[in-house]
């Protein structure tokens, strides 16, 4: 019985120096001269419900955090965890205008004896539009050294604008 043991106990030790020494591993490196990214996750509602599958982009105001992309998509419970570059979890810090979208694209088969027969296809954004673009969104947010979870932005009520044909 005690072998067994014996065996058992350098087993869980070893495990612990590979696990330990995984955890130490270089993580996914970040490209030059990117700045230290602050977590950050914004709540997004709409008429005061969780608002899923919303495009998110926040707008640095510092010229100098432009490169610095940061964004997310909306989850069911309204949850966006901002990422810059699209993979690297947070935001530098700074002031950012917050733009939010989400569209609608509903399809039809016309009906008729035309044997060529094509699918019309309609698409609808289901944000104010006043949300879509830096210049006329009424939400900001600051994002600041250590976690940040900033108010809920609303969007007000819920729309369902169609979109000019092309």
């Amino acid at each position: 019985m005690n072998a067994v043991c014996s065996i058992s106990v350098s087993v869980v030790c070893v495990g612990l120096i590979v696990f330990a020494s995984i955890g130490c591993a270089p993580g996914v490196s970040t490209p030059d001269g990117m700045p230290d990214l602050q977590p950050t996750v914004l709540m997004i509602t709409q008429g005061g419900e969780p608002l899923e599958g919303a495009s998110v982009q926040c707008i640095a105001d510092d010229p100098d955090l432009a490169r610095w992309a940061c964004g997310g998509f909306s989850d069911s419970n309204g949850e966006v965890v901002i990422k810059t570059l699209g993979q690297y979890t947070g935001a530098p810090a700074g002031i950012y205008k917050v733009t939010v979208s989400k569209e609608l694209i509903e399809s039809s088969t016309s009906q008729g004896n035309d044997p060529g027969s094509s699918n019309i296809t309609k698409s609808f954004a289901l944000v104010d539009p006043k949300f879509k673009s830096a210049e006329t969104t009424p939400a900001s947010i600051s994002v600041t050294g250590g976690e940040n979870k900033p108010p809920a932005i609303d969007l007000g009520t819920a729309v369902k604008i169609a979109a000019p044909t092309l």
